[in-house]
Formats: structure tokens, sequence, C-alpha cells
């Protein structure tokens, strides 16, 4: 943990049965279908709930109608090819409250991007080690973000770095995707306590972890800290290293434009 940083600091992700035992705490709280929020929210939602999260688009989105409407929910969709179809029924039911569609950048997941900003909805790419083709889907995906005036929300993990870029902070890739373990814990359904994400054996005093070879001297380390070289060390960053040298040439543009005709940007 870091210096000065308190258990109050920490969001944990945590089943909407577990609710009960983590109401002073932040929370996304998760499930798989809807109606498991009308059996478990018999109370008002903590005050420090951050979102909720649906994992799987098959369940009925109606139950959702009656929470506030001011709680945003993210939507993961956990196959592209089958559960995409259902952002219509959720985007339609619930237009009222602030959505998010969590996407695994697997092969063919542009097509669930596509969508989610047809629907104006905003994007997190579930971005782990991608390979040559989803790599070049990536770039596709990121040259539409920069350039197509039909998307019109943020896809993440690009929309927070184009601004560290461009404001030259120190924002991290571990930050930006809910996955620094100092920030963010994870519950499972059994009630066992880890690491977010892919850093589940990770000790979170040990983070961020050292890194060699291609990291030493990486251009983009201040951002990325390793990002991509988890789980595999060996993993090449070549692919997405040109990614992060297109988002930063587009903020230095960004601000090259500001320079000349004043003003400035905020996410």
């Amino acid at each position: 943990m870091k210096e000065n940083q308190t258990l109050a600091d920490m969001t944990y992700c945590i089943p909407v049965s577990a609710i009960g035992s983590y109401r002073h705490q932040q929370v996304i709280i998760r499930a798989a279908d809807p109606s498991d929020f009308a059996e478990y929210l018999t109370g008002p939602l903590p005050e420090r709930t951050d979102y909720l999260r649906i994992t799987s688009l098959a369940g009925d989105p109606g139950p959702l109608a009656g929470l506030p409407p001011s709680i945003a929910v993210d939507l993961v969709i956990r196959d592209t090819a089958s559960e995409t179809h259902r952002l219509y029924d959720y985007a339609s039911q619930l237009r009222q409250r602030p959505l998010r569609v969590s996407v695994p950048a697997e092969p063919g997941f542009s097509g669930a991007v596509r969508l989610a900003a047809s629907l104006a909805l905003p994007v997190r790419l579930d971005i782990v080690q991608p390979d040559a083709d989803v790599t070049e889907e990536l770039g596709r995906v990121l040259h539409d973000y920069l350039h197509q005036t039909t998307v019109t929300q943020p896809v993440e993990f690009f929309h927070s770095l184009l601004f560290a870029f461009y404001h030259r902070t120190p924002l991290t890739l571990w930050e930006i995707q809910e996955e620094d373990p100092r920030r963010y814990r994870h519950i499972a359904d059994s009630g066992e306590e880890s690491d977010p994400g892919r850093l589940r054996s990770l000790r979170a005093d040990a983070f961020p972890p050292e890194q060699a070879g291609e990291c030493l001297g990486c251009r983009f380390f201040s951002h990325c800290a390793g990002f991509f070289k988890h789980p595999d060390p060996d993993f090449s960053c070549a692919g997405v290293l040109s990614l992060l040298d297109t988002l930063r040439a587009a903020a230095e543009e960004i601000r090259e434009d500001m320079a000349r005709f004043g003003g400035t940007v905020s996410p």
C-alpha cells in the first residue's frame, strides 16, 4: 500500500450478494443478471457506489429500471458474437441512466464498438495482450475514435491516455483500466479478496512489478508501467507501441492547434 493510503481509498468490486458487508466502502457492485439486484438490494444503495456492473447481457434489463436513475451501469459483453445485439434492449430501456459498455478486445470486437458508438454509449476495451490481428483491429477503432464524427463518446483506454499525453500527466494504464491493486480490490463470489484483473497473484505492496527487457528505457513506461507485459512477460509490445505513438502524436497535434488558436481542452 502506498504511503498515506488507507483502506478508505480502495474501491471494492463486489458481488451484489456481499453488499451488506461493504456498505461503508467505495464499491462497484456486480451481478450476472439484473434480477439479482432486485433480490439483494432491499434497501438503498451504499452512498459510495461507483457504478453497477452487469456481467452478462442475456437477462432482462427491466429490473434495473427501479434503481435510482443517477446510478451508472457498466454492461459487460463476454461474447461479442452472441451478446452485442442485446445492447439495443439495454440502451432503449435504460436510456435515462448513464451507461458504459465493456468490450473484450477479441477478434471481431470492433462491431460491438461501432454499435455502442451508434447508440452514443461510452466504451471500455477489456484488453490484455492483443495478437497481431486484434492489434490491427485496435488500430482501426483508434482511427475511428480520433477522426470519425460519429464517435461522440469516450473509448477507453484511448480517451484517458490521449488526455494524459495532452496534459502531460502521469496517468497509467493500470489506473485507466481499473487494474491498479493499490486502488482496486476484487471480491470473489466466495468472499475471497484478491488483486483486480490480471494481477490476481501479485501482492499489492509489490506493485508496480519490476520490469526488464523491453520496458527498460521504453518511451511509454511512465504511462504503461508494464501493463502489456502481463501475464506473459515475453509478449512483444511492437504493435501496441504503434498505437501509443498514434495517441501521443494526436495529443501533440491538439496541443499545437490550441497554442495556435488559443484555448484548451478537457476530457
